[in-house]
């Protein structure tokens, strides 16, 4: 089954532009909720990669508004209008009334988005892919005080006034963390309500007391309120915040494919 192009029409007349994998002889469907800046296919083509290997997964995956080809301004997206865009895509996909177990993929911030959306709905289960659960770390942890305070007194900054991108370790894993390849956002202009929007995540909380199946892989980096003595995490030993290494992709791919077999 080929790999279709598809429009989304909001209510607000934003358009979200995404594809579907639809095959009446599938085992699963799978929605990806991008990270922050992040595109509909994944970092690396992830997530399109992991539907043409696997041809009995169907697939659904859109760009928020303000990403990618979908309409809107990033310096306007917020958390709430992720989530927003998130649950229209899954009731897209339960348009098709699909006799198929729906499960969500999130990935950087998109981790957050599945869990929070697959709480209230009838999703059967949640995979997460270097996930941003929690905002601890904030902005000015990784910017001097006097952008930072600038930044929040304009509500609006170029992205390339943030700092050294080149120099700062910091800021670049931070918004790695956000959304895989989100540190590539320089030279544009985002909000500081975006990153107070942040404050709104109640991931954490809804995965403690999920009771439906969920799989996170990580790599190198785990996030300290994360245990590896959790058998839903998988860490991937070696692997950095962007699972660079077509090895670490291809493991997540089958491992991804078994996990499904074992949730339906």
């Amino acid at each position: 089954m080929k790999i279709e192009q598809r429009q989304l029409v909001l209510d607000s007349g934003h358009i979200l532009y995404g594809f579907e994998k639809i095959s009446n002889n599938s085992r699963a469907m799978l929605i990806f909720l991008p990270g922050f800046c992040q595109t509909k296919t994944g970092s690396y083509f992830m997530f399109m990669e992991l539907l043409k290997n696997y041809k009995t997964l169907n697939g659904i995956s859109f760009d928020y508004r303000g990403h990618g080809e979908s309409t809107g301004d990033l310096v306007d997206v917020k958390y709430t209008t992720l989530l927003e865009d998130g649950k229209h895509i899954i009731e897209y996909a339960f348009e098709k009334k699909l006799k198929n177990k729906i499960f969500l993929v999130g990935s950087g911030i998109g981790g957050s988005i599945a869990l929070e959306l697959a709480e209230n709905s009838n999703i059967d289960g949640v995979i997460l892919i270097g996930p941003y659960l929690k905002y601890k770390d904030e902005l000015k942890d990784f910017v001097d005080q006097d952008t930072y305070i600038q930044f929040k007194k304009d509500n609006v900054i170029d992205t390339n006034d943030l700092g050294n991108w080149d120099e700062s370790i910091n800021l670049n894993e931070y918004f790695l963390q956000l959304g895989q390849h989100a540190n590539r956002v320089r030279g544009q202009l985002i909000s500081y309500d975006f990153f107070e929007s942040l404050n709104q995540i109640k991931s954490l909380k809804v995965l403690q007391r999920l009771q439906k199946p969920v799989k996170i892989f990580v790599g190198d980096y785990i996030p300290e309120f994360l245990s590896l003595s959790d058998e839903r995490i998988e860490q991937i030993e070696g692997a950095d915040l962007l699972f660079s290494h077509p090895q670490w992709r291809d493991y997540i791919y089958q491992s991804i494919n078994k996990w499904v077999d074992n949730a339906i």
